[in-house]
């Protein structure tokens, strides 16, 4: 597993790119909590309550983004997102661990 820094870092900076370019992603929400410290948002569709990283629940509530559990959103969507998101962080870890 990810330490959590390495997944904040990515994460905290592909969605500052999204709103930035002015997209508004629907969030999915997962049922784990790694990191011990989640939020808890519920899924737009069914209502189930989802756990988000604690500084993207509150983008979430500032932007008004819409939140969905990963049995509501798209398995597609998920699994390319998962994939790309996986490749990305493991190339820049290695890109660092080359400096």
């Amino acid at each position: 597993m990810l330490p959590k820094e390495v997944f904040d870092e990515y994460s905290k900076k592909y969605m500052k790119e999204l709103l930035e370019k002015g997209h508004l992603p629907t969030v999915i929400g997962g049922f784990i909590d790694y990191f011990g410290d989640a939020k808890t948002v519920d899924c737009v569709v069914c209502g189930t309550p989802v756990f988000l990283r604690p500084w993207l629940a509150q983008i979430v509530q500032d932007r008004n983004l819409r939140v969905q559990c990963i049995c509501c959103a798209d398995p597609q969507e998920v699994k390319s997102r998962i994939i790309m998101d996986s490749a990305k962080i493991e190339a820049e870890v290695k890109s660092e661990k080359a400096k």
